[in-house]
Order: C-alpha cells, then structure tokens, then sequence
C-alpha cells in the first residue's frame, strides 16, 4: 500500500471516530507474550593498521563480520480507545531480547616490516601474512518498539470481533556481538616476530528510529469484560546505523596479552553497524475492557 493511500485510510477512519457518539466509548488494556521471527541482519566490516610499535612497517588487517537476528519471545502491552463503536485508537510498546548468529569469512593479515635478523643483522624487508577461519557470530540485541495505531473493529463490539490496525512509531536497538579480530606485533630476542591475536566483543550503542507498524488481532470475549487475544504486528522501520565499540575480550579469545580498549578503539576506528530491525510477530494475550 502506498504512502497516499495509508494517509487517506487514516484520515477517514479518524473521521469517524470523530463524529461517533460518545456513548459508545469504551477503554481496553491488553498484553502478553508471543514469538518474533522478524529477520534483521547487518554486516560489520574491519579494515585497520595492526600496531607494530618502534618497528618500520606497513600492515593492514581486514575482515566482514556478519549478523543474523534469531526468532525470540516478546513481550507487549497496549492502551486502546474506541470513541466509536468500530474506531479506535491504540498505543503499544513491545520488546524482545533476540541471539545473533552469522556465518564469517577469513580474518587477514598482511604486513611488511624491516628487522636484522643474524648472523650478519643488516635491515631488510620482511612479509608477514596470515588468513584465518573465523568462528561464527555470536551476542544478541534488544529491541524496543513503541507505535500509535488507528483500529478498526469489525463485528459486534461485546462478540467476537477482528482488528486491523495502521500506524507508526519508534523503535529503539541497542545490543553486543563477537569475535572481531584484533592483532598486534613484537620483536622479541633476534628480531623473531611474534604476533598476537585477540578475539574482541563489540559493544552496539543504542540507536532509535521511526517506521510503520501494521496488522491484525482476533478478540474472543471469554466474560463479562474479557477477551482473549490472537493476532500478528509487523513493524517496517528504516534503516538506522548502530554505534560499534570494542567492549572487551570475547569468551574465544586466545591472545596472550591484555588489550587497553581505548587504544583498541583508536586503532580499529570502526564504522557503524547498517541494520534494519524488522519485526513480525506472532501474539496471543488477555484484554480487558473497561
């Protein structure tokens, strides 16, 4: 559906909300539980110079690190107000807490560097290079959805009735993931190189957008003022650039040195994570009219 037509939908069912009896008003609280199997998935690409402190060298390390979000339970909760006896208007907020897991390529490294080395110990140019099996993606994400939506309810306002429901909101992602590779470089006795990799866990700043939210709810009076909930909401938000900071060393690190994250920082510079959150989600709750 285009942009026109989701505003013109809007605007006439706002109408008649509007010119709706007040007596037939009523409130509803919901909430529940449910499963999102909305997909999201980014992909982190690192491309930096490893340290080779107090050595002539030239050196570049690089690698793509992808993420794939998993289905997750989510939680949500709504206020929803009818001024008419098929209009309303509701307000939600939902979250879910989803693992990410991704398949990688190799982590490379390749670099240059000047060394006397025995027996006669004159400079000379030396190569370095290594590509690595990575291990897969592992963390996870949280995601907070807040939207607004109009509602319109067909069948008898007390029986069984279906929900369809138009709107937008906000959504907000914040997360960690891991490994990232991270190396550095030494000179020990003889100028023998000695290179030291670390596996880095990376932290996902929280980032908000906003997008539009949709769907469909099936409401079954089981009492006087209570009816049980089935339905699905998908939310679509734009694109939106995560924050990425070394956060520490992963559960899989095998360097042998400690690492100063600042420092770390610096060197790797890395660019934001480009993720679209998606939501589709699958619901079943309680809701109570007032």
């Amino acid at each position: 559906m285009t942009g026109g037509r989701w505003r013109w939908l809007t605007c006439l069912m706002l109408v008649a909300a509007w010119r709706a009896p007040v007596k037939a008003q009523t409130v509803e609280v919901a909430g529940g539980s449910g499963l999102s199997s909305g997909k999201g998935e980014g992909s982190f690409a690192s491309s930096y110079s490893p340290p080779f402190p107090f050595v002539e060298h030239t050196s570049l390390a690089s690698q793509e690190v992808t993420a794939e979000r998993d289905g997750a339970p989510v939680m949500w909760a709504s206020l929803t107000w009818f001024p008419a006896a098929h209009v309303g208007v509701e307000g939600r907020v939902d979250y879910r807490r989803s693992g990410l897991h991704g398949a990688n390529g190799p982590y490379v490294v390749s670099m240059t560097y000047i060394a006397r080395q025995p027996p006669d110990f004159i400079a000379r140019e030396y190569a370095y290079d290594s590509s690595a099996d990575w291990p897969e993606t592992s963390g996870h994400t949280g995601q907070l959805n807040a939207t607004a939506a109009v509602v319109l309810r067909v069948g008898a306002p007390k029986g069984p009735t279906l929900r369809l429901l138009a709107g937008g909101g906000l959504t907000s992602v914040r997360g960690r993931f891991e490994p990232v590779g991270y190396s550095t470089f030494s000179l020990g006795g003889h100028s023998v190189l000695f290179a030291d990799e670390h596996r880095l866990s990376m932290r996902l700043g929280s980032a908000t957008t906003i997008g539009l939210a949709t769907g469909a709810e099936l409401h079954v009076p089981v009492g006087g003022h209570a009816a049980l909930v089935l339905g699905w909401r998908l939310f679509v938000p734009r694109q939106m650039e995560l924050e990425v900071t070394a956060d520490g060393l992963a559960a899989s690190d095998q360097g042998i040195n400690s690492v100063e994250l600042e420092e770390v920082q610096r060197t790797l510079a890395p660019s934001p994570l480009r993720w679209r959150p998606v939501t589709s989600d699958f619901v079943a709750g309680v809701a109570v009219r007032f």
